[in-house]
Parts: C-alpha cells; structure tokens; sequence
C-alpha cells in the first residue's frame, strides 16, 4: 500500500546529493509533504508516496536519474532505454545480458556486469569512474531497481539468492528485509551485487511494450509498492492483517491467524522464522504504518486513532508508538504538520 513506510534514513541519504549542490533541500522536502524538523527524528518513517515524489523531483531538478548521488549524473530517460531494451528479451537471462551490454555502449557512469558458475549467476554493480558515491543509496536504488524489473518482466517474485554490498551495515539495515525480500546480505563486499539461481534465468518475459509504457508511467512508486513479495508467507500475512484492520478495527492473534490460513500457532511460527521475521514483528509494522498515515492525513483524537488501530486503551497507544517512532503520537503530528503548513 502507498502508505507503508520506510525509515528516514533512506530519505536523508536521498536528498544528500542535492544537499552538496547546494539546493534548497527544505524546498524540495516540503513540496513533497515530508516535514524536515520531523526528518531529524531518529525513528521518523516516510511513506511510499512520499518518497517516490521526492525522487521524481530530485530527478526533474538535477536533471540526473542517479539524484546527485555519483560522481557524474545519469541523463535523463536512461532507465527507459534500459527497459526499452529489455523488452525485447525472452528470458530473464536474455535482459541481464542486453543491461550488460546496454550500459557499456550507453556510458552512464554505471557498469552492469554477470558472473556465472554451475549454481548461480551474480550481478554487479559498480562505478565505472573514479570519484566517492556520496552514500549507500546509489547501490541500495540500483540493486533494488535490477531486481524489481526482473520481478516485472517475469511477472512473478524472483528469488534473491544473496545481497553482497561494498560497505559495513548500516543503523536500517531491518528495512533491507522488505526492500531485497528476506534475502541474506553480506556486508564489507569487494563488489556490491545480487546473486541469483542460474534456474531463474530461464524464466520467461511475458510483458510487451504496451504493458511497458504503463509500468514506466508509474515509477517510482510501483517500485515500492510491488505485489510480488506477497509469495512470501510473511507478505500474506500482513495483507491479511491491513484488510482485518481496515474492516474490524481489530488484529487477530496468532492463533486467529494460523486458523485463517489452516495451519498451527508453533507451524505459523516456524515458517515466518524460516523468512527470518516474527508474528509479532508483522503486527507492530501493519499498526505502526496505519497509525502514520492516519497522522499525516487525518485530524483525529489520540482516542479515536487508538480505537481504529486495535488498541484497548489510549495509553498503550502512546506507549506502542513512542517505542516505534521515539515520539509521542500529538509531538509527531505536531512536526509532520509542519509540511503541510508550508504548503
């Protein structure tokens, strides 16, 4: 859903670029409807749509689809040659080589290259020229972007066999959980890449070009918004709980939901640990994204948001959210209000 979020920290390490431009970066976040006083919060998140029309701007402004975050920029309509040329290709091989070879005559400033041995075939990305990434986002924008439309011309979840990145773990290294799908990551890599199965390659491309134009004119937010990690059980079950919430004002418990999906509380459990995540872990991100977005678009009481989002009492409202956010949920509207007033 649009107003799942993501950690601050993304939208900082975002914007950075500009920032060494010297742009007027307060502009831009406000004109997005992201407070930045709020921003400066440790546990502050931003949503999908936020952060997708913060990209389109950064993008429009610098007139670089990498947002100022290389040592030179990417013009302009780049990744829709990409595209453009992979959807042409008949497997999911056949476009990681048309990229490979796309972005050697293309010279953006970015090399994809693929590596095989007999199990698995291993994507890199690297900068082709000398010169710093001003932060992990360049990589982390890339990897994800390689495998989203992957997920897009196959039509179906491609399985991340490993994330190996260049760089130590970051402070929000828990949302690479949902941005590369419970793949394991390496981190203090040589080369930042994403491993596949050698079977996945095999897999068709069933998308034309006028299912391309449509995808291209949604970006970024189909990006982050993508169904396809919903194969994972984890993913089925937070879809479940956002219709539960919206429809009863009410989360079910874990024996509740292991009955929805004829199973058992102890096979339930095992099965979200095999995906590297907890029960309890999926309930407080579905009520944590739900009690944002009530924040940044609502005007109701504490009581009444409380209410909506399956609590028993105020207090443990307040309680939950200053334990997700570190702010209370008065103090956190207070500063994402802030946007709005400016606009």
């Amino acid at each position: 859903m649009e107003s799942s979020t993501v950690s601050s920290s993304f939208t900082l390490n975002l914007i950075e670029g500009a920032r060494q431009a010297g742009h007027d970066t307060d502009t831009l976040l406000l004109n997005s409807n992201i407070s930045p006083a709020l921003l400066q919060q440790p546990g502050s998140r931003v949503t999908y749509l936020q952060q997708s029309k913060l990209s389109l701007a950064l993008m429009e402004l610098m007139q670089d689809e990498m947002m100022g975050l290389l040592d030179r920029p990417i013009k302009p309509h780049t990744f829709k040659m990409l595209a453009y040329g992979a959807i042409n290709a008949k497997t999911v091989g056949d476009a990681i080589k048309i990229w490979e070879q796309a972005t050697k005559v293309l010279d953006i400033g970015l090399q994809m290259s693929v590596q095989y041995d007999e199990q698995q075939a291993y994507c890199t990305v690297r900068q082709e020229y000398p010169g710093q990434m001003k932060n992990a986002y360049a990589v982390e924008h890339c990897l994800f972007t390689y495998h989203r439309m992957l997920c897009w011309l196959a039509d179906q979840m491609i399985p991340i066999a490993a994330v190996e990145l260049e760089y130590s773990k970051p402070d929000y290294a828990e949302e690479y959980r949902r941005l590369f799908i419970n793949a394991p990551i390496r981190y203090d890599c040589e080369r930042s890449k994403i491993v596949f199965s050698r079977r996945v390659l095999a897999v068709k491309n069933i998308r034309d070009f006028t299912q391309l134009k449509e995808f291209l004119r949604q970006m970024p937010l189909n990006m982050f918004s993508t169904h396809y990690d919903a194969l994972h059980f984890s993913a089925k079950i937070r879809q479940w709980l956002e219709r539960c919430l919206i429809k009863n004002n009410q989360l079910p418990d874990i024996i509740q939901t292991a009955e929805h999906f004829q199973s058992q509380p102890q096979t339930l459990r095992r099965t979200l640990a095999k995906e590297g995540i907890t029960f309890k872990e999926i309930k407080s991100a579905t009520q944590r994204d739900f009690a944002i977005d009530l924040i940044n678009n609502e005007q109701k009481s504490v009581e009444a948001m409380a209410f909506e989002l399956g609590f028993s009492e105020r207090a443990a409202f307040i309680r939950a959210f200053k334990r997700w956010t570190g702010l209370t949920p008065l103090a956190y509207r207070k500063l994402s209000q802030a946007s709005a007033e400016n606009n």
